[in-house]
């Protein structure tokens, strides 16, 4: 439109009266006469546009010069007809009727000057009245800067800034009509999911950084206060959809911490940030204990990482599972890699761990565990001697080896049986197979040679 084109030429040239908007003490101390421009050092020489040298003919019309387009002897007849009241009674008029600065822009045929527009006198009438509809309303200051043309690209104007900015001087000057940035905006952007976007959007620019801080902070306690729960907000933040790692996405970060939030504020709730993501990843403990191992690689995400592996072993056991389920859920039984060099095998080494610490009733180890789930023993041993083949494996693999022989030994399992386990038969000399089973016999028989004593009378 060609009024707020105007708007914005007025806005750049009187940048110190709009900044003392609302600052503004009454309605006629903010009426200025028509030369108060020389006080405000902004020239009231009309700024013409001459058509040529020969113009100048010695009258009193060449010394002022010619304008292409000057206001009418009519119009000004008709304005000041409009005007025999009081300025500041028409100004009050104007805003009983809600009429906006552009409407009294063309009311003060403000829209027919171009060239002259800043030697008008009525340009600061013009100025007073938006000082006013400011004074009353800020956020009318939008449409002066054009931000309500915006649309999702808000926070991408430069404008933004400064209207923050006067939001910010208003609201100083009138404490009691505080209005801000987020209450405004919330209720210009129905959609949600938009907002929070344009604020991620804003967030990741330097300039508008701060100003999404400050919206954010707002939104979060709203949503504290709305009782929104976490699993809305990861959605809402499209976590799962992003190609960045989870844990690498710092909305992530924040999605935790309004999780604690949340907790904190509604105090008994038994929702944890790791039971809202297994919601997400249903049927997935894999993706997600491997997600955990993975960021506890990074210094970055180490931290949150931990965390989350303590809270998944605890969330299993108040899920009733037992290792044998856990192992399931991992699907470290479906071998397509092997056992020992499988991540996931260390989580669940610790959640063995874990569980059997608080089921003392239940007893048994790491190997113990195994046995449970592996009842071909034979098979369980095989996995573990290749495992002992594989350097990264190996110091895991030997611990169970030993662990077995000294089971075996314990119970007194006859050597013949313990060849078979081994599949000693197809072992050579060096063999790590035969090397176990001399190993055994051995064992055995200073095991017995104990038991003869002990025995004897």
């Amino acid at each position: 439109m060609r009024c707020q084109w105007l708007v914005l030429h007025v806005l750049a040239s009187t940048a110190l009266l709009v900044n003392t908007d609302a600052a503004s003490k009454s309605t006629e101390s903010a009426i200025l006469p028509p030369d108060s421009l020389i006080v405000r050092s902004i020239t009231t020489n009309r700024i013409l546009k001459l058509k040529n040298d020969s113009d100048f003919d010695g009258n009193e019309k060449s010394k002022h010069g010619v304008e292409e387009r000057g206001i009418s002897t009519s119009t000004v007849e008709t304005l000041t007809n409009s005007l025999k009241s009081p300025v500041s009674q028409k100004f009050d008029d104007w805003l009983t009727n809600g009429k906006s600065a552009d409407d009294v822009f063309k009311l003060l045929t403000l829209d027919k000057v171009t060239d002259g527009l800043l030697a008008t006198p009525h340009l600061n009438d013009w100025i007073s009245y938006m000082k006013l509809v400011n004074k009353a309303n800020p956020t009318k200051k939008t449409t002066l800067l054009k931000l309500d043309e915006a649309a999702e690209g808000l926070f991408a104007q430069p404008q933004i800034v400064t209207w923050a900015k006067y939001l910010d001087d208003f609201n100083k000057v009138n404490p009691t009509s505080e209005t801000t940035i987020f209450s405004f905006l919330k209720s210009r952007y129905k959609d949600e999911e938009i907002f929070v976007q344009m604020l991620i959007a804003a967030k990741n620019v330097l300039s508008t950084e701060k100003i999404a801080i400050r919206i954010q902070a707002e939104q979060t306690a709203l949503w504290l206060k709305n009782k929104k729960e976490p699993a809305a907000i990861f959605k809402l933040l499209k976590l799962q959809d992003t190609e960045l790692p989870l844990f690498e996405n710092p909305l992530f970060i924040a999605w935790v911490k309004y999780t604690d939030d949340f907790c904190m504020t509604h105090f008994g709730t038994k929702l944890t940030t790791i039971s809202v993501l297994r919601e997400f990843y249903k049927d997935k403990d894999d993706v997600l204990a491997k997600m955990i191992l993975a960021a506890n690689k990074s210094p970055s995400t180490s931290f949150i990482a931990k965390r989350l592996f303590t809270e998944q072993m605890r969330n299993w056991y108040i899920s009733t599972f037992t290792p044998e389920d856990v192992f399931k859920l991992l699907k470290l039984d479906d071998g397509n890699i092997p056992l020992l060099e499988n991540p996931l095998f260390f989580s669940w080494a610790r959640f063995n761990d874990y569980y059997r610490s608080l089921m003392p009733k239940e007893g048994g180890d790491l190997l113990a565990g195994l046995t449970k789930i592996y009842n071909d023993e034979r098979e369980l041993t095989t996995i573990f001697v290749k495992a002992w083949h594989v350097p990264e494996t190996r110091e895991r693999a030997t611990q169970l080896l030993y662990a077995q022989i000294d089971r075996w030994v314990s119970a007194n399992t006859d050597p013949v049986r313990v060849f078979y386990l081994l599949s000693v038969g197809e072992a050579g000399k060096k063999d790590v197979r035969k090397l176990l089973y001399d190993e055994y016999r051995i064992t055995l028989a200073k095991s017995m040679k104990t038991r003869v004593r002990k025995n004897k009378p």
